[in-house]
């Protein structure tokens, strides 16, 4: 079963028949989200399948590791969704995810905000000690499947990275590269937050020993989902 229709929803599209495991990907996906409401909509759909046997796997953020973030209203409203499934459910997986990379529209994202501001040649405030690591969609279907499949005893929290962190000057430099464009940048030499997420060991056993490098990562996500016709 999956519960959503964004990005996250689509790519793990092949569990909607399956009925020992819940993909709950109905979240709120905007970190800068206020709204109580949406927040209230988030626990209660995820409050609907407590009762159930099946394994409930839940998408949170790894901002949660962001000293930066930790006051936000959405980091709170992360915290008190893992806390209440652990709380209420009997099987479940916490998978903590960095910036989510794919095919999607939502203009929400890190990377198509990235995309759209280069493109579009716009002036871009950057933060100079900002970091973000990255994900592919892709990556995160298939390693889940592994560990949905073959682990027994899961009812636990994981982070989930591929590639190592890159400044958010990288990321916004490599767009510029591909698009061949440049564009007017503010820099805040002192500003952003940086902070350092640590693989969950579960991973290991199914080929991410070391992080690979992020820049190259980038570089591929674009060609993959960025690239100019």
């Amino acid at each position: 079963m999956v519960v959503g229709n964004g990005l996250l929803a689509n790519t793990f599209a092949p569990f909607k028949d399956n009925e020992d495991v819940i993909i709950f990907a109905s979240g709120v996906s905007n970190s800068g989200c206020l709204d109580p409401v949406q927040f209230k909509r988030e626990l209660n759909l995820v409050a609907k399948h407590k009762a159930s046997e099946k394994l409930f796997v839940y998408f949170s953020t790894s901002s949660i590791e962001d000293p930066f973030l930790k006051g936000s209203l959405y980091i709170k409203h992360k915290l008190e969704i893992e806390f209440y499934i652990k709380a209420n459910f009997k099987r479940y997986l916490i998978v903590r995810l960095p910036n989510v990379v794919g095919k999607t529209k939502n203009p929400n994202t890190l990377i198509n905000f990235v995309y759209n501001a280069v493109q579009r040649e716009q002036k871009m405030d950057i933060q100079l000690k900002a970091s973000r690591y990255l994900i592919d969609a892709a990556d995160i279907f298939s390693y889940l499947c592994k560990v949905i499949d073959n682990e027994t005893e899961l009812n636990k929290t994981v982070n989930l990275i591929i590639a190592k962190k890159l400044s958010v000057l990288q990321i916004v430099e490599s767009f510029e590269d591909h698009l061949g464009k440049k564009i007017e940048k503010e820099i805040s030499p002192n500003a952003g937050g940086d902070y350092l997420l640590v693989l969950d060991k579960i991973f290991n056993k199914y080929g991410i020993s070391d992080l690979v490098n992020g820049k190259e990562y980038l570089d591929n996500l674009i060609e993959k989902y960025y690239s100019v016709c």
